[in-house]
């Protein structure tokens, strides 16, 4: 609940918008506008993943944040590194404690 949609699809926020920028300066301006839109759709889906983590903390009495890190230092040793879309993480739910502690 907390690893697929807030690592694997979150490191979509991340890489998105490099491979935008670099298809518009290639002239793919058409392949870079259905990134944009694909990227919106990761933000809703990161979103929906971080609602439904937080839902299963709160009927355990966790904290979201703190279990988060905790998962991450679990089953990820070298951690997730940046750069974070920041912007798009915080459209989707991530928390300033939670990416202060990731970058």
């Amino acid at each position: 609940m907390a690893l697929v949609p807030r690592v694997l699809e979150a490191r979509g926020l991340d890489v998105t918008p490099g491979m935008i920028r670099r298809l518009r300066q290639t002239g793919d301006g058409e392949t870079a506008a259905i990134l944009e839109l694909i990227l919106e759709e990761e933000v809703r889906h990161v979103a929906i993943g971080t609602h439904w983590f937080h839902y299963c903390c709160a009927q355990q009495g966790l904290d979201p944040a703190r279990t988060f890190l905790d998962l991450l230092a679990a089953h990820f040793s070298d951690g997730i590194h940046g750069p974070f879309n920041l912007p798009a993480r915080y459209r989707a739910g991530f928390s300033p404690e939670e990416m202060e502690a990731l970058s």
